[in-house]
């Protein structure tokens, strides 16, 4: 297993057992509900394309796989195709008869600088300028910390240049603490390695929290 498909195993597991049940609040049926259908996922890029969890990066949750899997879905599965209409909905939308319509920028633009102004009320932590483009931006250092490489997250982004990627590629304390920790010797207590099969897909899974 590579550095890359570490990564993706972590931001999993976070997923699951952090984002879903801690920040949004979601019931233990919910979290289940999204690792059933992670699993199927997974189940599908192995069946349609011969490609296990212990060769997959970030770069392959993207758009033309996950349009195949829900595809794989409804022809394979027999699943009822209801749920296509959620693949490509939007972050910022307006609803329309009953569909889902893109916010223009300037709707989004004013729509994050009214909620920053009254979120600011309550916090200062909030920059006194909230725009749309910090999103990405904190996506971006995200990814970066969470050890994604500059060029993979150049190409995420669709930069042209890696040295406009660069911007984001600052250390803080707690990434110097895990460059520290990986330059320090396997053999002193605390860093030993772990007692699972890297290339056992199923063991991958239960280190997602799928299991």
């Amino acid at each position: 297993m590579n550095a890359e498909t570490e990564i993706l195993v972590e931001a999993i597991n976070g997923f699951f057992h952090i984002y879903l049940p801690r920040q949004r609040c979601f019931s233990k049926n919910t979290v289940d509900s999204y690792k059933t259908a992670f699993k199927l996922f997974l189940d599908h890029m192995l069946e349609q394309h011969d490609f296990p969890l212990r060769q997959m990066t970030l770069i392959d949750l993207n758009k033309d796989n996950l349009s195949g899997f829900v595809d794989w879905l409804s022809v394979v599965r027999k699943n009822s195709p209801d749920y296509k209409k959620y693949l490509y909905d939007y972050l910022f939308y307006i609803t329309c008869h009953g569909e889902h319509h893109s916010m223009s920028r300037d709707t989004v633009q004013l729509f994050m600088k009214n909620y920053g102004k009254a979120v600011r009320e309550i916090c200062s932590d909030i920059p006194e300028r909230v725009h749309p483009h910090q999103l990405r931006h904190a996506r971006a250092i995200h990814l970066y910390r969470g050890g994604m490489p500059l060029s993979i997250l150049s190409e995420f982004f669709g930069h042209t240049s890696e040295e406009t990627t660069r911007i984001y590629a600052y250390a803080d304390t707690e990434m110097k603490r895990k460059a520290i920790e990986k330059a320090t010797p396997r053999n002193i207590p605390g860093n030993e390695t772990p007692g699972w099969d890297i290339s056992d897909d199923e063991m991958l899974r239960k280190l997602t929290g799928l299991y």
